[in-house]
């Protein structure tokens, strides 16, 4: 028996039908959270590939292309741009082995900043600018800290409520002056507006005549209860 056109008709209309009642809309779907390296998706061709070869496909083409070396080069300018941080007894090196062609290394080279924060114990006790004259002759610091400098040199202890600004200086050349190479000199105060403690009055009497001390710096007795 000939199946005429009204039974293949019929015949369609039934397996459309089936079709409409059984499938379901995306927006029917069940909505997935996560997925696993098992789980597939559907690709052109009737094909369907994991997540974990598409995970692996896709790295694969990250790395080979221009992107990765971009990153670390981005990572690099990051970590140029954040200001760094020294110990406090590492001033004298500032992180290298305080030879004068290390010293001199670190004046010229463009990716050490200026500003340091200066630790202690973990904590930021100051700030620290270092830089250079243009020859380079003299490396200089000038640093800001509570902490106590003593006779020109940096102590660990401080007094609440004090802040001190002092300078010193390097000598990278020979072409220093009175600054002699490869040393620092004492911390001095940073301008004469600060201050300096004295102990008592033979104590300001000695520093008033020393030489660390630049003309116009000024010397004072804390009061006692």
């Amino acid at each position: 028996m000939a199946i005429t056109d009204k039974d293949i008709q019929a015949i369609a209309d039934m397996v459309l039908s089936a079709i409409r009642t059984n499938s379901r809309s995306i927006e029917q779907l069940s909505m997935a959270t996560s997925l696993s390296d098992t789980d597939s998706i559907e690709i052109a061709g009737g094909q369907r590939i994991t997540i974990g070869a598409l995970h692996h496909i896709l790295k694969e083409r990250i790395v080979a292309s221009d992107i990765t070396p971009k990153i670390s080069e981005l990572e690099k300018k990051i970590k140029a741009a954040a200001p760094r941080s020294v110990e406090l007894e590492e001033l004298d090196s500032m992180g290298t082995d305080g030879s004068v062609g290390q010293m001199l290394a670190f004046a010229v080279d463009k990716e050490n900043h200026t500003l340091w924060a200066v630790c202690q114990n973990r904590m930021k006790v100051g700030t620290v600018s270092v830089f250079a004259d243009f020859g380079p002759h003299v490396l200089y610091q000038i640093l800001t800290t509570s902490n106590d400098v003593v006779d020109g040199k940096l102590q660990e202890s401080h007094r609440d409520g004090r802040l001190h600004s002092f300078w010193r200086c390097f000598g990278i050349t020979e072409n220093t002056g009175d600054y002699p190479v490869g040393e620092w000199t004492p911390w001095q105060p940073f301008g004469a507006q600060t201050p300096i403690e004295c102990a008592d009055e033979a104590d300001m009497a000695a520093k008033a005549a020393s030489d660390a001390y630049p003309e116009g710096t000024q010397f004072f007795i804390p009061e006692t209860d």
